[in-house]
Order: C-alpha cells, then structure tokens, then sequence
C-alpha cells in the first residue's frame, strides 16, 4: 500500500474515534441517567478505535512478512500511533470495569476518571501519526492529513478540558449566568484564555513549521469549532470559526507572514477577530450576560495572550534552528 492511501485511510478512521468521543460526550450531557457501558454512542467510539487499531496491526503484519522489521513495518511516525493504540485498548478495557464498579460519571468527574485520561492520551497519540510523519520531512509543504492530525488532536486535548471551552459552556451568555456571577465571570475568561492558547498554539506551529497553503486555518478551526460545538449543540459558532479561518488565510496569503514579518500582528489579530465574531453570535442568540467591561476584556484579551505567546514560539525556534 502506498503511502499517500495509508495516510488517507488512518486519517479517517483517526476522525471516526474522535467523532465518537464527541459525540459520547453529547450523550453524557443530554442523557446524564446514563447507567451502563454499553452504549450506542460508546460503539461509535470504540469501533473507531478498533478499525484504527486493527489497520495499523495488518499493515505492520503484512510488511513484516514481505521482510521488512518490526521498527519499519510502519511509515515513520505511526509507531506511536500503535503504541497509543495499545494505551487506548488497555484504557477501554478498564474503563469497562471501572464504569461495573463505580458506575456511570457526571459532568467534569467523567473528564476527570484515570481511564478517560487514558483513552485520551491514546486517541491523541493515535492521531498524531500523520504530523510526526510529516515533521520529519526535510520539505516545507503540509499535507492535509497533517492538518486533520492536528485538528483532530486539538480537538481531543480540547474535549478533556470541555468545561472550559467558551463553544461548550456559554458562561457569558445571559442564559447561562450561575450564582454567584463571580464565578461564571471568572470560569469563562479563564476558559476562553486556555482555549485561545490550545488553538494558536497548534496554529503558530503549522505557521512556523511549513508553508500553509489557503484554506488549512479554516479547516483547523472549523473542525475544532465543529466538534465542540456538538456537546451543546452550539452549532452556530461555526460560523465564526469558520469566518475567523477566511481572515486567517488571507491574511497569511497576502502578508507573507514569518517570525520577522507579520507574525506577531497575526498572533494578535486571530483570537481577536474570533472573539468578536464569538461574542457577536452570543448576543444574536443567546445574549450576553456580561457587563461591557468583562466582555470587551474578554476580546482583547485573548489577542494579547496569543501576541506573547508568539514571542515565545519565535524564541524556541530560533534556539531549535
């Protein structure tokens, strides 16, 4: 099998278990009864996982016999892939059992359970297989299964921590403000500076690494956007994802961005020009509980994180060239 269909096959099965995750965590939060391992929604996950699992341990079968040794029975980079696997397959295993033991988690304990961390370290190393495979390439150009390798990572480190994710949990949404306001106020600014840093970070590196051709900061982000928004059903702020990654991509195309030119102002503009679009779509639908303060904060703020962060990024790159 050549690499490219390998590549290609992996990817989608990498995108079936994460959907599964997603939406097992749409279930968990509309069906919070839930009493029992066995699941429709557990089946999407796992069969995923299966499917990538047992493609992997053909393949490296398959080379394996055709002489090829078990270190390169597989492309570089996906090697881990079957590690995590492994990690994944141990997880569920005792996820099984800790669900007959304990029962069924609500809320953030179920984010918080060894065995969920397990599985999430397994999907995330599963799929990262396609961008270590590509960051060992001398060339610049990224593959689209890079960019669905990071998305899709993005998406599982994201869902972990979904009780901070502003697509998730709304909390400056007039319709979502909790007593005391204080700590909707305080849950979702630190909710919305986490996530501005978990995406730009994977952003700055597909910048900094390759050439990103037109349309790859649109993909990342309404993929990511995409998936979170399916826990809550918040399907509108796709849109601004999506409109977020048009300006993110014409941008990179006309300004010739690099760590010395532009850079740093992209940092800046993205998360900015997000949460515009973000705190626009709230007002429209949900409202806006926040005084103006707080949610002008809420907009600047995020750019000014990722403008720093960039500096960071630059500094660690220069050192690794």
């Amino acid at each position: 099998m050549n690499k490219k269909l390998f590549e290609s096959i992996f990817i989608f099965f990498s995108f079936w278990t994460v959907l599964g995750a997603h939406i097992d965590g749409w279930a968990h939060h509309n069906f919070p009864e839930l009493e029992t391992f066995f699941t429709p929604w557990h089946a999407i996950l796992y069969s995923g996982f299966f499917f990538s699992f047992l493609f992997l341990l053909i393949h490296s079968v398959i080379e394996h016999k055709k002489g090829k040794p078990w270190r390169e029975s597989l492309p570089y980079g996906y090697g881990s892939s079957l590690i995590g696997g492994f990690i994944f397959l141990i997880s569920g295993i005792g996820d099984m059992f800790w669900h007959i033991t304990f029962g069924i988690e609500e809320s953030v304990n179920a984010l918080l359970n060894p065995t969920h961390l397990g599985l999430a370290v397994g999907i995330g190393l599963m799929a990262l297989g396609a961008f270590r495979n590509n960051l060992a390439e001398k060339s610049n150009k990224i593959k689209i299964t890079t960019i669905l390798s990071l998305a899709l990572t993005l998406s599982i480190l994201s869902f972990m921590v979904q009780f901070g994710n502003p697509i998730v949990e709304t909390y400056a949404s007039s319709q979502d403000i909790t007593q005391p306001v204080r700590y909707s106020q305080i849950m979702g600014v630190l909710g919305i500076y986490f996530t501005t840093m978990l995406f730009m970070s994977f952003i700055l590196l597909m910048i900094l690494r390759w050439k990103v051709p037109f349309g790859a900061v649109t993909l990342m982000l309404t993929l990511f956007i995409g998936l979170a928004s399916i826990m809550e059903e918040n399907y509108v702020f796709i849109l601004g994802a999506l409109l977020t990654g048009l300006f993110a991509d014409l941008f990179i195309k006309y300004k010739n961005i690099s760590p010395k030119n532009n850079f740093h102002l992209f940092s800046f503009l993205v998360p900015f020009v997000f949460f515009v679009l973000y705190f626009l779509i709230l007002s429209l639908t949900k409202g806006i509980g926040w005084n103006v303060h707080m949610w002008t904060g809420a907009i600047v703020g995020p750019g000014v994180l990722s403008w720093i962060l960039s500096y960071l990024f630059v500094f660690c790159w220069r050192c690794k060239s």
